[in-house]
């Protein structure tokens, strides 16, 4: 066997334990610009690439992949959240009265979903429609915020999607090497003080 299929082979088990094991715990901590394997949005190597949803339209593909798994693969659900993690999406659901349901996107598998429990006439209140949610901005919001808080060795927790009176708010988790910060935005990407 060659020198050069010895090494690719090696750096691909080294990719598939590092990103097994959950290295990287934010796309911060992935090359800002990767390599493309198949379509923008996933890095990794050929068989192990992943998607993250912070890069390009991972976000958006991946609520559609989520909306494709439910029943009757809707375009649209009403959500009381959506979480938007570097390889995860979180959304609670709503079915009707005070029921939900949460749905998780990992890492390009969709898990069963869950019913909730202990929800209230409030939270039923406080939905929206997902395809309010400005999808496209993820990128730029994602660095917006980065910006915003100005922190040493900052990086994105999450981005959380809901609404506060009525109206849609993403808020960035950024945590920082000595510090943390929470960054908001109205639905069309602009600052909430």
């Amino acid at each position: 066997m060659s020198g050069r299929r010895v090494l690719a082979i090696v750096g691909s088990a080294v990719w598939l334990v590092a990103c097994s094991a959950g290295a990287y715990s934010s796309v911060d901590e992935i090359p800002e610009d990767p390599a493309p394997v198949g379509d923008p949005g996933h890095f990794g190597l050929g068989l192990f690439a992943r998607r993250s949803l912070y890069v390009g339209d991972g976000a958006s593909r991946t609520m559609r992949d989520l909306l494709d798994a439910m029943p009757g693969a809707p375009h649209s659900v009403q959500l009381r959240y959506a979480i938007l993690a570097p390889t995860y999406l979180t959304v609670r659901v709503y079915r009707g009265g005070i029921d939900f349901d949460d749905w998780i996107w990992r890492d390009g598998s969709i898990d069963d979903p869950s019913p909730v429990h202990g929800t209230t006439d409030s939270d039923a209140a406080g939905v929206f429609d997902s395809a309010a949610i400005p999808w496209a901005m993820v990128p730029t919001l994602r660095r917006r915020a980065l910006d915003a808080a100005g922190l040493e060795g900052g990086r994105i927790q999450s981005l959380m999607v809901h609404t506060v009176k009525g109206e849609l708010q993403i808020t960035a988790s950024v945590h920082g090497t000595r510090h943390d910060a929470t960054i908001t935005f109205d639905g069309k990407g602009a600052r909430v003080p």
